[in-house]
């Protein structure tokens, strides 16, 4: 099969596939080099020697995930820096024989090409990261979008602050003999950012609202870049007085805007609110955000992100137990592009701050999804959440019959005042010799009105709220919530199971019923589960 189709073969899929050892991987390395995507996810029986064996040939490779190897190691990491320079997302948590040395290989150098594409990086669990892999990181990444550093127990304040001022440091230390993939990385890094994002004038943290980016020099090249550096002075002044370098001028004189948007930091107990500080202050385009178990994160820092981040859709805080109402109504004011948040296990969260979130929030009309496990929320909060919305589905829908009765209004208008015929107004010029063009048979024709397309209003998204283990919420209370506003409204709790499961039970009855209405059946007193299309799952014979 690899001799005859690994030629054309551009995704490898072996995830979980504990048969697939050593020999296999060396013998489809021989075959498969044109493969864009490998999962190579808790394949066990893979070694070293293979997995660099088969990167090496496989130099196409744009998605890689080695999750969970042990097999993985920082001469594995090695390899990818110098075979893969196409490599856009790489995935490696859980590989815990990586250290800081091994991540560092992913950035360029004078004896390597490096993965300076990357746009997705995650990091779960390598626990031995340093200050000088995140700021390397930091500078020779230009494309990072997404950064994944999930129970990376070594990281703290001092280290993920220098990777923040990293991301958007004023000066860059020039190698004494640059590679043209270095000068490359330093100049897509401020061209891509005015492409993709409105680019801040200033890096200061004091606007919150990013302005109109300043003009900036583009080169088509590498090697042009480094001579227009070189046609300065070497020892000019800067404002402090300090003197400065080529490539120090050529960065001053195009600042760096940060495209950072996700960023996944759950369970770094040792982070406090100094750490969010620095995100705020340096990448302004966070989206998603993940601060699971990280017990340190106060409302002040809350305080301080959300009037910064207008883009924030995702926010995770869960088990965090020194969160108020107050990062609550900071999310209500600020964040109106929020869809997705988990208060789960917040256990100061009650009833008065869900209910500022959804009756008066910013967000209250895109939120989706809100996690409320082992909150302090009760009955009433679910049942005034169950009245809003189905207040807020009438309100809907009389708007809709509002501008359906203008729509009417102006289609019969159309229809009683008939178009302006522009025969009229060209019968003077018609009658000159001098008006005679092959457009004015056309343009005497008269034509009605374009036309008009209803407006339409969409649907408010459906919102799923969790309230697992929440001691004051109770089936009843549910249950009332849920039958309220049933078409809009799911809510997940420790009752809900029955629910589905009679729900499941009802639908084959009648499935059953509709197919032979006159067929007798007999009914066990234990009544054996039915196959249901939907859940693939093992058949036990």
């Amino acid at each position: 099969m690899a001799m005859s189709a690994g030629p054309f073969l551009k995704e490898a899929r072996f995830r979980g596939c504990v048969q697939l050892t050593g020999y296999m991987l060396r013998a489809l390395s021989d075959y498969c080099y044109h493969v864009e995507v490998l999962d190579l996810k808790d394949c066990r029986g893979l070694s070293t020697p293979s997995l660099a064996r088969f990167l090496s040939k496989a130099i196409r490779v744009q998605d890689l995930n080695l999750s969970g190897l042990e097999s993985v190691k920082n001469a594995t990491m090695d390899v990818i820096g110098q075979s893969l320079p196409a490599l856009r997302k790489l995935n490696v948590s859980w590989c815990r024989n990586i250290t800081g040395q091994g991540i560092q290989a992913l950035v360029p150098a004078s004896d390597r090409r490096g993965c300076c594409r990357l746009q997705i990086l995650k990091l779960n669990g390598c626990s031995q990261i340093d200050s000088a892999t995140m700021t390397a990181l930091a500078l020779h990444m230009p494309d990072l979008r997404q950064l994944s550093l999930a129970s990376c127990t070594t990281i703290h304040d001092t280290i993920f602050t220098s990777f923040c001022q990293a991301l958007t440091a004023a000066e860059r230390a020039a190698p004494s003999s640059p590679s043209p993939l270095a000068l490359e990385s330093y100049h897509r890094r401020r061209t891509s950012a005015s492409d993709v994002l409105f680019a801040s004038s200033s890096t200061s943290s004091s606007s919150s609202s990013p302005t109109t980016p300043t003009p900036r020099r583009h080169f088509t090249d590498a090697s042009s870049i480094w001579q227009d550096m070189h046609r300065q002075d070497d020892n000019m002044m800067d404002v402090d007085g300090a003197f400065v370098g080529p490539l120090t001028r050529y960065v001053a004189m195009s600042p760096i805007v940060c495209l950072l948007t996700h960023v996944n930091l759950s369970n770094c107990g040792r982070l406090t609110n100094r750490s969010l500080h620095q995100l705020a202050e340096h990448c302004p385009y966070i989206s998603h955000l993940e601060l699971a178990g990280c017990n340190e994160v106060s409302d002040e820092a809350f305080l301080f992100v959300t009037p910064r981040w207008p883009c924030l859709a995702h926010l995770d805080v869960e088990d965090n137990a020194i969160i108020t109402h107050q990062t609550i109504r900071a999310l209500a004011n600020h964040s109106a592009s929020l869809k997705h948040l988990c208060l789960s296990n917040c256990v100061l969260v009650n009833d008065e701050a869900i209910l500022f979130l959804l009756l008066h929030g910013q967000a209250r009309n895109n939120l989706q999804y809100l996690e409320l496990d082992g909150t302090a929320i009760t009955d009433h909060c679910l049942d005034t959440i169950a009245s809003f919305l189905v207040q807020r589905h009438k309100q809907r829908q009389e708007q809709r019959q509002q501008l359906h009765v203008q729509f009417q209004q102006q289609q019969q208008q159309a229809q009683i005042t008939p178009p302006p015929s522009p025969t009229s107004d060209l019968s003077s010029l018609s009658s000159s010799p001098a008006f005679h063009s092959p457009m004015s048979a056309s343009m005497a024709c008269t034509a009605p009105y374009p036309p008009m397309a209803p407006p339409l209003l969409p649907d408010y998204p459906h919102l799923t709220i969790e309230v697992l283990d929440c001691a004051h919420v109770t089936e009843v209370g549910v249950r009332k919530a849920q039958d309220k506003a049933a078409a809009h409204l799911t809510i997940k709790s420790f009752y809900s199971w029955r629910d589905e499961q009679r729900q499941l039970h009802t639908a084959n009855n009648t499935a059953n019923t509709t197919a032979s209405p006159t067929a007798r059946r007999w009914i066990s007193p234990t009544p054996r589960a039915r196959h249901d299309a939907r859940n693939q799952g093992c058949i036990i014979l």
